[in-house]
């Protein structure tokens, strides 16, 4: 479902569309192995509900919980949590090194994500144009000029 009918017959943007999929999921990993999906939840619930009390902020309408589900890897070493909104995942990633069952959880964006792709460009770009200022600096006027860059 891409769009939703709110009380007063507008179409609102269903913040769980498959395509903010990946934006709302996160990696957490250094988990004490006997910790099972249920604490993990409530723990991340626990600790959203605080960030965002704090921060002034809801939760989507229709959900009384910021975490979706979560799936435990192999060997319990990490999970997959799923929130229901972007905005949740990113203050999530603020958690990093938080404690639960005595293991400092590492909380990041899951290896197969890939941001925005005009955001990829946007930064590709700008690493491009560094790189390429840190070099013109080792470069002579002379140097430079042979390049056609400077007129």
């Amino acid at each position: 479902t891409e769009a939703k009918t709110g009380a007063d017959g507008e179409k609102k943007a269903d913040p769980l569309n498959h395509q903010t999929r990946q934006d709302r999921r996160l990696y957490v990993g250094n988990l004490n192995p006997e910790t099972t999906e249920t604490e993990i939840t409530d723990f991340m619930n626990e600790c959203m509900k605080t960030c965002l009390d704090q921060g002034g902020a809801k939760l989507p309408e229709g959900h009384d919980k910021a975490v979706l589900s979560v799936s435990i890897g192999p060997a319990a070493a990490y999970a997959f949590v799923e929130f229901v909104t972007k905005e949740c995942a990113q203050i999530a990633v603020g958690l990093t090194g938080i404690e639960l069952k005595g293991s400092a959880l590492k909380i990041s964006r899951p290896n197969n994500y890939a941001a925005n792709q005009s955001k990829s460009i946007a930064t590709s770009f700008a690493t491009q144009a560094m790189v390429m200022q840190q070099a013109m600096q080792t470069m002579t006027p002379e140097q430079i000029a042979a390049l056609g860059m400077l007129k």
